[in-house]
């Protein structure tokens, strides 16, 4: 589900590609070209792009996957 974080992550453009699947992910958005604003969202190949919590918009320009969920240290 979450992509090697190893590598370095970069935004991607809507342009160039959408995700493969619904995933959460981080996206930003052209609301304000002074004020990009960046959000937790879900995708949907259907229904497209929602704001958590269930906003649904239409003005995302970029997204990137989550890393990796932090690894518990061993005591």
């Amino acid at each position: 589900m979450y992509p090697n974080t190893e590598d370095v992550m970069e935004w991607i453009s809507v342009k160039d590609r959408l995700p493969n699947e619904e995933m959460v992910l981080v996206s930003a958005a052209s609301v304000d070209a002074e004020k990009p604003y960046m959000s937790i969202s879900y995708y949907d190949k259907t229904a497209g792009w929602c704001l958590v919590p269930m906003l649904w918009i239409d003005s995302i320009t970029h997204w990137m996957p989550l890393p990796d969920p932090p690894k518990e240290e061993k005591s």
